[in-house]
């Protein structure tokens, strides 16, 4: 048997689909390591709240970038790139096969096309951007971006302030949004095959599955979670980077909510919006393998290996 390519799979899907435990089952069969593909999980100090691996779930199989990071330090696109293609190649020569986990649709964008130089923002810019941001919000700032960019706002969560503001001022200084720019003479960082499967379910059973989730985090200290980044400082790093929930537990915690049950409530109505967003967002990429969640025994593994594998032996030896 002679090596031919090394495979990359790509399993993403919206908050809430299975991706972990379908990645965890994969494991069983194959010799996967596992690779972060979330914008918050990378985060160490969002464990609960960000449903990071289990310490069971990283003895079975190796993860990679998951809390890799401190919240307190800027961690770009570009810096997760880097980090990632680093990975691959460590994979690889293990003789393992890498599998993107996550439903970041940005994440999955510069892998598979690049990404080009964008202009550096001046002082002054980003100032009146962060002023305006603490004045009014960064609704006012999403909003505006949504305006101006539509692209770029179907790209990233209106609750991430760092890429919300990114993106404003990219299209203010350059007149083109972000999408035009990274297109400009790039290509795919990685020259292995790649195979991207898609998890979707019901709505239903996604918005059932999103509620059993955060009563999970709930009932595993994610209140506590939240306490403990404000006693350390850092519930501005943590708002900034928009993660879903911690804001409106942090406003609870305020006051501004008088029963907790609304400020639960709040959470869950916004990350069934988000999972929306992302399905929308999977919907226009044609190169995704879709899987369909039919009920709640579960996705067809025997559907998903037979996937993988054929795609493995056509792809990645000659026998």
């Amino acid at each position: 048997m002679v090596r031919k390519n090394h495979p990359v799979i790509v399993l993403l899907g919206p908050t809430g689909s299975g991706k972990s435990s379908v990645a965890i089952k994969l494991s069983e069969q194959l010799p996967i390591e596992i690779i972060c593909m979330d914008s918050m999980q990378v985060y160490s100090e969002l464990s609960i709240g960000n449903t990071a691996p289990s310490e069971k779930e990283r003895e079975k199989v190796a993860h990679h970038l998951f809390g890799s990071v401190s919240i307190r330090n800027e961690y770009s696109s570009v810096h997760w790139l880097h980090d990632a293609l680093q990975v691959i190649k460590e994979i690889h020569g293990r003789g393992n096969i890498p599998v993107f986990v996550g439903g970041t649709g940005l994440y999955f964008q510069i892998l598979t096309e690049g990404i080009s130089e964008v202009p550096k923002t001046p002082k002054d810019l980003r100032h009146r951007l962060d002023q305006r941001c603490d004045e009014k919000g960064l609704s006012s700032l999403y909003n505006l971006l949504a305006r101006l960019d539509p692209d770029a706002a179907r790209m990233v969560h209106y609750n991430d302030r760092q890429r919300v503001q990114r993106f404003l001022e990219i299209r203010i200084l350059t007149g083109r949004s972000v999408v035009d720019l990274w297109a400009l003479g790039r290509k795919s960082p990685i020259e292995y095959p790649i195979l991207t499967l898609g998890l979707s379910a019901p709505r239903a059973i996604l918005r059932r599955r999103i509620r059993d989730r955060l009563n999970e985090m709930l009932c595993s200290g994610w209140l506590d979670e939240v306490i403990e980044l404000g006693k350390n400082g850092l519930r501005h790093a943590v708002e900034k980077r928009g993660p879903l929930g911690y804001q409106i537990l942090f406003r609870m915690l305020d006051g501004d909510f008088p029963l907790f049950n609304e400020a639960i409530e709040r959470i869950d109505i916004a990350t069934r919006r988000y999972a929306k967003r992302q399905m929308t967002w999977f919907q226009n990429i044609s190169e995704i393998e879709w899987v369909h969640l039919q009920d709640d025994l579960g996705y067809n593994l025997e559907q998903i290996f037979a996937v993988v594998l054929e795609f493995i032996k056509n792809e990645s030896y000659i026998h």
